[in-house]
C-alpha cells in the first residue's frame, strides 16, 4: 500500500538521513558517487528534485505527512523543523532513507523494488516542512493520550511558485530530541 495522509509509517535509515524525491527526476545523478545528495545538492533542492535531512542518528523513525497545521501539542513538542522547495511531476514522490537515490551505487529500485513508498500528490509545486517533535519533552499522559505520536510531520502546502522558499545551504539537522539540539547547539557555539 503506498504512503496516505495523516497515517503513521516507520522507516529505519543506517546513514541518519531521510529524503523525498522522484527518481526520475535525478536520473543524471546514476553515475555519481552514493553520497552525492549530502554535499552536491544545491541544483536539487533550488529546482524542487529533492529534499533532505539528517535524523542525528541511526534507527527507526516515525512520520506523517499532512496537509494540515499542527496541532497545539505538536507545535509544543516541536524541536525544529526546515523548509524545502519540492515539484511534483508525475504525480507522486518517493520517501526513502538513501537507498534508491539514483547514484553509482542504488542498492533499490523505487519504481520496480518498493511499491509503498510513494506518496501520490497533483503535480505542482509544494512547499514542504519537516517538523522534528520530541513526545519525551512532555508528561507521559499527555504523551499517551495522543493518537499515533511521530518523530516527525511533513507538511505539504501546495504553491503558484517557489518565491520566498529558501533554499536550505546544508542539509538540516532534524534530530526529534530537544536535548540533542540543545546539546549541539553548545557545541557550535564553543567553536
Amino acid at each position: 500500500m503506498p504512503l496516505e495522509f495523516d497515517k503513521l509509517f516507520a522507516l529505519g535509515t543506517d546513514s541518519a538521513a531521510f529524503l523525498f524525491f522522484d527518481p526520475d527526476t535525478l536520473t543524471h545523478r546514476v553515475d555519481d558517487d552514493v553520497g552525492w545528495w549530502y554535499e552536491d545538492f544545491k541544483q536539487e533542492f533550488t529546482f524542487g528534485k529533492l529534499a533532505a535531512f539528517i535524523t542525528g542518528k541511526d534507527g527507526q523513525f516515525t512520520l506523517k505527512f499532512v496537509k494540515r497545521h499542527l496541532t497545539s501539542i505538536e507545535k509544543r513538542v516541536l524541536v525544529s523543523k526546515a523548509d524545502f522547495r519540492l515539484e511534483v511531476t508525475r504525480g507522486r514522490f518517493y520517501w526513502d532513507n538513501g537507498e534508491a537515490i539514483p547514484c553509482d551505487f542504488q542498492a533499490l529500485d523505487a519504481n520496480e523494488e518498493d511499491k509503498e513508498g510513494w506518496l501520490h500528490l497533483a503535480n505542482g509545486k509544494y512547499k514542504l516542512t519537516v517538523h522534528a517533535l520530541d513526545w519525551f519533552s512532555v508528561s507521559e499522559d499527555e504523551r499517551e493520550a495522543q493518537v499515533d505520536p511521530s518523530h516527525f510531520i511533513v507538511r505539504l502546502q501546495a504553491l503558484e511558485d517557489f518565491e520566498g522558499i529558501p533554499v536550505p545551504t546544508s542539509i538540516p539537522w532534524l534530530m526529534p530530541s530537544k536535548k540533542w539540539h540543545e546539546k549541539r547547539l553548545e557545541k557550535l557555539q564553543s567553536l
